[in-house]
């Protein structure tokens, strides 16, 4: 467990390149979901933006 609170649980570095999969994973899943159905797609992004705009209740309080 951490000492302090102000210590971060990974480095900026890794933080970084989380960063960066996370958009390359999006790309690639839009990718191929275009690909797949433009229903699908519709379906599959609703599905992201209720879960970002839930996050973010969730982060703010």
């Amino acid at each position: 467990m951490a000492t302090s609170l102000d210590e971060p649980l990974i480095d900026w570095q890794s933080e970084n390149l989380l960063k960066i999969l996370v958009f390359v994973f999006i790309f690639g899943i839009a990718t191929a979901i275009n690909i797949i159905s433009s229903k699908m797609e519709h379906a599959i992004i609703f599905a992201f933006v209720c879960t970002v705009i839930s996050a973010a209740f969730l982060i703010i309080k």
